[in-house]
């Protein structure tokens, strides 16, 4: 065996099989969960007051729409802090307008 090439044994059950210097793809799973559409209006608790934002994009895609963060534009920020905050889904509760 040449160094780009080697041999694995990924188990008892299964063959021998050869890796190489070749990019290996892996299965993709399609999300089965609907995100929060962007330009949602959105509440947040946060100690004893309550966030107003607007959803501006999926910051880190998660395994559920609880676990997924999204990052919102605050309304109502205060000097010191960022106009745009990361929160999970779960933290979020849909505006009805």
């Amino acid at each position: 065996m040449n160094g780009s090439t080697r041999r694995v044994r990924p188990g008892k059950q299964s063959p021998d099989r050869i890796i190489t210097n070749e990019r290996i793809e892996m299965a993709k799973t399609e999300k089965t969960f609907e995100t929060i559409p962007v330009g949602t209006n959105v509440t947040w608790h946060y100690r004893s007051a309550i966030g107003h934002g607007t959803v501006i994009g999926v910051h880190e895609i998660g395994t559920t729409a609880d676990n997924t963060m999204y990052n919102v534009r605050q309304h109502d920020h205060h000097p010191g802090e960022p106009a745009i905050l990361h929160h999970s889904g779960k933290a979020l509760s849909v505006v009805k307008s």
